[in-house]
């Protein structure tokens, strides 16, 4: 996964969750999921896409590409492995979801593989929701934790 900040990640996130509602991610509405103007949210789209992860048409919208689609699901699975882990070793969920956001995109994948097989490759997130697996992509909708 190439470096992101945790402000494409949010970006990311919301442009996959419209997706599956919507299918054309408007920048209207993204801006407002994001609470930015829609010019901000035009530059963020931009900049995804020069990274090879959304189409983006001004005036038409955004999708994500094969690759933002790989992106997104190994997010989930990064956050939901290091939510478990840190519940683990005994943080509450609230505190787990706040800490696993801020690290999950820099931690090197090969440790999260061997977190994730130390804790018999969890199926679900200390919430409840299915974590998807990296090497099994599923396009569906996976619901996502967000600190509180």
């Amino acid at each position: 996964m190439q470096m992101l900040s945790r402000r494409d990640i949010e970006y990311l996130l919301a442009v996959y969750e419209i997706e599956c509602d919507d299918g054309l991610v408007r920048t209207v509405r993204l801006a407002k999921r994001m609470k930015v103007s829609p010019s901000t949210a035009t530059s963020a789209l931009r900049r995804l896409s020069n990274l090879g992860l959304i189409e983006f048409t001004p005036r038409r919208g955004a999708r994500l590409t094969n690759e933002g689609r790989k992106v997104v699901l190994e997010i989930l699975w990064r956050h939901g492995v290091v939510e478990r882990l840190l519940t683990h070793v005994g943080l509450t969920i609230d505190e787990a979801c706040e800490v696993a956001f801020r690290i999950q995109h820099l931690m090197p994948k090969e440790a999260l593989i061997k977190i994730c097989k130390y804790l018999g490759h969890p199926s679900r997130c200390p919430h409840g929701y299915e974590i998807p697996h990296p090497e099994r992509p599923h396009m569906k909708k996976y619901p996502i934790c967000r600190p509180k």
